[in-house]
């Protein structure tokens, strides 16, 4: 296959869309063909930093064992190349019989994650639905959507970027910042320059974990007991914002009933977090409301319980009133677009 660039020499500036980060890159370009792929300092995300990924940019177009064409697989279990033409009326007839034999609701589609992949989520959601299916499913499966209906559940948006450089105490809970987005690792080394407290809770000993001033390993999938603890620290202490409470949240009562159960020492069997460090992050939060950011990575995603775990995360959030405020967890404004994919009724 070949590929040509926009110019023969010199650089040009785009951005990356390997994640929903878009961080600014430079493609350096000699002879035709990029050299190198660095990142833009001008950009107001990243400015400057790539991660490993965007760095590895180039494979996406010259690595040498890419699939450029059809293969079908032989009964021997070697394959064959095959035309576009062939491979694209062999899918078609095979995606006919099973509608016809078993019905369209047998058949599904997954979309990974690539260049574009919101655009090419919607082309994947209105074919699929088109063809009679509403079994639509895509790598945010286990990245991102469990953030996404656990937040939008408790308050309504989910803000993936939240205001780091203005935080007084950030959670960051199974995220490995400096490997799965190193821009936002930056804007916490900048928030604690300015005394900013950095508390990571993980079961592994990850980068991140050694710029923390508090370090949690809980047992994995048990995050909810941790931020049910925390949350029933606060309510006992009675240092929650009770004003946005009072005017904002249903159903504190029973909030704080179920809540109860879990104090430091209950935490402790559930977690394996011994009680004092329950109590110091619990204190940290207390010391430095509102301005508190609850991150949650995708490894909360990644329990069967995430979801609802990923919602006490959230109620934590809003008992600190750290709900749409400088240094906390702001509401985005997102851009209006329209949308590609007819839903499925």
């Amino acid at each position: 296959m070949i590929t040509k660039t926009a110019i023969k020499d010199g650089t040009i500036q785009t951005l990356c869309r390997q994640c929903d980060m878009r961080c600014g890159l430079n493609i350096h370009i000699a002879e035709g063909k990029i050299s190198d792929i660095s990142g833009l300092e001008s950009h107001a995300q990243n400015r400057g930093r790539i991660c490993h990924k965007g760095r590895a940019g180039m494979d996406l177009v010259y690595k040498s064992d890419r699939l450029l064409k059809p293969l079908k697989k032989n009964s021997e279990g070697t394959f064959t190349e095959i035309s576009y033409s062939e491979a694209m009326l062999e899918i078609a007839n095979k995606m006919s019989d099973i509608k016809d034999t078993y019905g369209a609701r047998s058949m599904g589609v997954w979309k990974g994650e690539a260049l574009g992949f919101f655009q090419q989520e919607e082309y994947a959601r209105r074919f699929v639905h088109a063809f009679g299916s509403p079994n639509y499913f895509s790598n945010d499966s286990q990245c991102y959507n469990g953030r996404y209906i656990g937040y939008s559940l408790v308050q309504g948006y989910w803000n993936g970027c939240p205001d780091f450089e203005n935080s007084k105490v950030i959670l960051l809970w199974g995220a490995n910042l400096p490997f799965s987005h190193p821009p936002f690792a930056r804007l916490i080394a900048d928030a604690r320059a300015k005394g900013a407290k950095l508390i990571v809770i993980d079961p592994r000993l990850v980068e991140i974990s050694y710029r923390a001033d508090i370090l949690a390993h809980p047992l994995p999938g048990t995050d909810g007991a941790l931020a049910w603890g925390l949350a029933n620290y606060l309510i006992e202490k009675k240092k929650y914002d009770f004003q946005f409470v009072q005017k904002y949240s249903v159903g504190f009562d029973q909030f704080v009933q179920y809540a109860k159960k879990f104090t430091p020492d209950f935490v402790e069997t559930q977690t394996g977090v011994e009680r004092k460090i329950v109590v110091e992050i619990a204190e940290m939060i207390i010391q430095n409301i509102p301005k508190v950011i609850n991150y949650v990575g995708n490894g909360l995603e990644h329990q069967e319980n995430g979801i609802n775990n990923i919602r006490t995360v959230a109620c934590l959030g809003g008992l600190c009133g750290a709900v749409d405020i400088e240094g906390g967890d702001t509401w985005p404004d997102g851009i209006r677009t329209r949308d590609a994919a007819e839903r499925y009724n």
